[in-house]
């Protein structure tokens, strides 16, 4: 996205961008700090053929995500124009425009498919994982270019969303 924004509309566009989405990357840290346990204990069920705890575990596992993830989410929702006041003394619009876009963006993406990418490559899928990643890249980039030509900054932000939506 910043490559984009940085050919396409210059440092101010990427300045934005980055303000924008700093609350965004900080919720995906948090809500994604168990997802490496999972990897071992995914492999070492997926090598025991025991796909009764494995699917117990993923199931489990998820739970916790979203319950983590959503309570997250909606505080961020609802306080990131605030936070980006306190924090970066922003207050122009289209940064809070992109925190909110990028929040439910990373929201979809760990509720989806954080934990079941982890369990999915303990469980020999990296070719799946690979042409999905590929995928949802192209329409990323190819999306961010069209909708920034139409919207501006707030285009690469739903140039990214659409296809986490999708994929």
């Amino acid at each position: 996205d910043r490559i984009v924004l940085g050919i396409m509309s210059g440092v101010t566009g990427v300045s934005i961008y980055q303000v924008g989405t700093r609350i965004p990357e900080i919720t995906e840290k948090l809500t994604t700090q168990l997802q490496p346990t999972l990897a071992p204990v995914a492999a070492e069920l997926h090598k025991e053929k025991d796909t009764e705890r494995l699917k117990w575990i993923l199931f489990r596992s998820s739970r916790i995500t979203a319950f983590v993830t959503t309570g997250i989410f909606v505080i961020f929702l609802l306080l990131s124009k605030q936070i980006l006041y306190i924090w970066l003394n922003v207050t122009g619009e289209k940064p809070n425009q992109i925190a909110t876009i990028m929040l439910v963006s990373v929201y979809i993406f760990v509720l989806f498919k954080s934990t079941s990418a982890q369990f999915l490559l303990m469980a020999g899928k990296h070719k799946v994982l690979a042409i999905t990643a590929i995928i949802e890249s192209i329409a990323n980039i190819t999306l961010s270019i069209i909708l920034i030509k139409l919207m501006g900054v707030i285009g690469v932000a739903i140039g990214t969303l659409i296809p986490n939506i999708i994929i």
